[in-house]
This record gives C-alpha cells, structure tokens and sequence, in this order.
C-alpha cells in the first residue's frame, strides 16, 4: 500500500519556493507513462502536505514554477533504457524517462524514498539531481525487460477483460500494452480478452508490431493469440471450444503453428481458459469441467503432435486449479507426457499468479493502493504452463512490476526455451 492519509510534512519547499506555487506539466502528446507519472506524482504530494497541484499541457502553461514530465523537460536524448532522471534548477524541477521500467522506477523512488513522509519540512535544495537504474530483479520477474534467454519468448496473461474496480478497461489497456512492449514476447496468449476488450485493444498492439489470430470461432473466442510477425511466422491455427461448461460461460483453447524467423524451427503454442468456480455449479461439478477441459485439450495436443511429430509444444493460460488442493486436472497433463514449466525451467521465481490488482482513484487519476506482496507461493496459482519434454526451457517467470500490479488480477507468465 502507499503511505497512510495522515500528513506529516507541513511543507515542500522546491527551489526556494512553496511547493504550492507549482503546476505539474506534460507534453502536449503525453504518453502513458508521462500521464500516469505526473498523476502519481501529484497524489503523493497531496498525501504528504495537502496540496492538489495542477496537471496541464506545456502548450498552455505560462507559470514559472513549473514541475516538468518527461519531453516536457526536453532532456530525454541521453537517457538510457530503463533510466530515469530529477533535477531542480531556477524554479523547475525534472522528472524524464524513456520508457515504462523508467517510469515504474521513478515512481516506486519518489513514493519511498524522495518524499519520504518522516520530516516536517522536506526541501529540494536548487541544483538538485539524481538519475536512477530500475532495478532488474528475478523475483518480480523485471530483469526480462533487457535480457533475453532462449529463441522464443512466450507471454500468458489473464488481462481481466471487463470494467471494474481495478480500472475502467480504457484505463487499463495503455498500461497492459505498455507491458507487452516492454518484454516483448514472441507469441502473447491472453485470457478473458472479451469481444468489447478487443475491438479497443486490438489496434493498440497492431500499432506495436503484433499480428492477432482470428480464428473465425463461432463460439466467443476469449483465448486470443498474438504474434510478432518479425520474429516468428504463422503456420496453421484453429480454436476449441469445450464442451464442459456452465451455461452462461464459455471457455477454449486457441492454438497456432509457428516458426520462428531465425532458427526455421517450427513450434505450437495452446493458449487456453478452464472453467471456474461458478456459483451455478457445485465444487465437484466445477472440478470436474475443470478436468474435462483438461482431456480435451489434451485430445487436441496429441492430434497437432500426430500431424507434427517432435515439435516443441507449450500450453498455458488460466488453468483456476491449484497444484495444492486440486491434481486431477493436473495429473491429465502429466499422464499425456507433458511437464509444468516451473519443474524444468533453469531460471523461475516463486510468486503466485493470483494477487489482486491496484485500487484506482478516478478523481484522482491515478493508482493509489496495490499489492506489494508476492502472496503465497506458486503452489497456490491457479495459471499454468505446460510443456513437452523436448524444449530447453530456460525461463519461466511470474511478473510483478508496478503495471502488472496494477491492471489486473492476475500476473503474466513469462517462459524463454531454445528450439
């Protein structure tokens, strides 16, 4: 959680002057991060001293106190990836980045560190400046932003496709994209991406370079999958609907071919979504849909591996099963020679998937609580990854930066394997 509501600064004192004389200012085109930045920044210091700042465009502010983000600052160029920058001089201060992990970082250093809520006065002396790493670690998984493992890099994200309390879906969808942007994964399968989810989101990862596969599934497909084109190529697709299902939900699988541009290597990636504790169902009848999706999607593995011998096979999504307190599905994969990525991987990290997600403030615009636990272990997650036993996986990874913790309540899973 951020800081309580209880002020203890009485005062920010930036370049001599109160802090209250100050507008904060993006760029005419702000970006998201900028956005968000400039809105977190604002919330943390109203928490800390009372004072709600204006946020306005650089086309239209004329005062002379000015806090300036990102190309507002016009010092940006010199900046490297995952880096970030504040410096105060003659009455302005800086906060630049160039990308999300910058941000991110920027953000989590000013909420802990640069207002650190333990003085009555907290002054930021002219000539101030500080430039920061994000940092790269294996436990929330941000380490991957910058280095890549294997020849296939594979996302599974449950991105909670519906209006709620995380965020209005207009909300949420820059900040998700931001993600995918950042670690770029070869073939991304999203869960729970519903038909209005997609019209909006769609276009957005068009415009990074991923391709999305559109099965033509007369069942609602929430399974979808994408691909960058510039790395891989696709090859063959189809999509399954379940059988076992209640009856206002329904769940599949989407699956694709690929080949991956560098190597010529051919592999198939299922991205699926098993049925959940439904209140129409009992708990028995929901684990046993659970474990008919299961067989299913295990029929529709043996007939790619029947038509595609050898190949390197992965599955993965929102499984809403348990390793501790619910094997049978499990057990279906591992009697059909597939292995959980988590067992083989070289590299993994020990967060559960199912954490909740950020509380955001619509008045305020901004995130103001997330879960800054990693929760119980993965024993405890209910999304999954599969694997034949003939990949060299090298990566499976659950993360937990500041956006996944933000926009939704499930993390994304991150798998790397050579072909």
């Amino acid at each position: 959680m951020l800081t309580s509501d209880k002020k203890i600064i009485k005062n920010i004192v930036l370049c001599g002057n109160k802090i209250e004389l100050y507008q904060i200012i993006i760029p005419k085109d702000a970006n998201v991060n900028e956005i968000f930045f400039a809105y977190s920044l604002r919330n943390r210091i109203d928490k800390i001293c009372g004072v709600t700042l204006g946020v306005i465009s650089d086309n239209v502010s004329t005062s002379p106190f000015r806090i300036l983000i990102g190309r507002a600052a016009h010092s940006v160029d010199w900046l490297k990836s995952n880096q970030y920058h504040i410096s105060a001089k003659d009455a302005t201060a800086c906060f630049v980045a160039i990308d999300m992990r910058g941000y991110e970082a920027m953000t989590e250093y000013v909420t802990e560190s640069f207002f650190d809520g333990l003085k009555r006065e907290y002054v930021i002396e002219n000539g101030f400046s500080y430039t920061g790493d994000a940092a790269a670690d294996l436990e929330d998984g941000t380490k991957f932003v910058s280095q890549i493992n294997g020849d296939v890099r594979v996302m599974f994200w449950n991105i909670l496709g519906l209006d709620g309390a995380y965020g209005s879906t207009l909300i949420r969808q820059p900040l998700q994209r931001e993600v995918v942007l950042s670690y770029a994964p070869s073939v991304i399968g999203f869960q729970e991406m519903a038909r209005t989810y997609q019209s909006v989101f769609t276009p957005m990862l068009e415009e990074v370079g991923y391709s999305w596969i559109d099965t033509k599934s007369q069942a609602p497909d929430h399974e979808r999958l994408f691909y960058d084109s510039k790395k891989v190529k696709l090859l063959k697709f189809g999509h399954l609907a379940f059988s076992a299902n209640s009856k206002k939900n329904a769940y599949g699988v989407t699956w694709g071919i690929f080949e991956e541009n560098r190597t010529k290597k051919i592999f198939s990636v299922l991205n699926t979504h098993f049925m959940w504790n439904s209140p129409e169902l009992t708990r028995e009848e929901a684990i046993q849909a659970r474990t008919s999706n299961a067989e299913e999607l295990c029929a529709l593995v043996k007939d790619i591996l029947d038509e595609y011998p050898n190949i390197a096979l992965v599955l993965g999504g929102d499984l809403n099963c348990r390793l501790s307190n619910e094997p049978v599905p499990h057990s279906v994969f591992r009697s059909n020679c597939l292995q959980h990525a988590r067992d083989i991987a070289e590299e993994k990290n020990e967060i559960a998937t199912l954490l909740g997600a950020g509380k955001y403030d619509e008045e305020k615009k901004t995130y103001i609580e997330w879960n800054q636990n990693v929760g119980e272990y993965f024993n405890g997650a209910i999304d999954h990854v599969y694997m034949t036993d003939n990949t060299d996986l090298k990566t499976f990874c659950i993360l937990n930066n500041l956006y996944c913790k933000w926009v939704s309540d499930h993390r994304p899973m991150l798998i790397e394997f050579n072909l």
